[in-house]
């Protein structure tokens, strides 16, 4: 499964009401995993919650194997 935090500069800006919980939560997550350095994953555990639905194959690197990704 592919679970993405977008880019807080893209949610909207000023218009948006989920603009600084999206900054929050990539921050956290890139302070927690340290960001930049070619993660390869985690023996972790983590919860996550989101919109799910299947994105189309379109030869994108990283896809889940099922399509299936999650979005705030």
């Amino acid at each position: 499964m592919i679970v993405e935090i977008p880019d807080p500069t893209c949610v909207g800006g000023g218009n948006s009401v989920v603009a600084d919980v999206i900054a929050s939560a990539r921050q956290a997550f890139e302070t927690h995993f340290d960001a930049g350095r070619g993660w390869t994953g985690q023996a972790e555990t983590i919860s996550v919650a989101g919109v799910g639905f299947f994105d189309r194959p379109h030869n994108q690197t990283g896809a889940a194997f099922n399509q299936i990704e999650l979005h705030p």
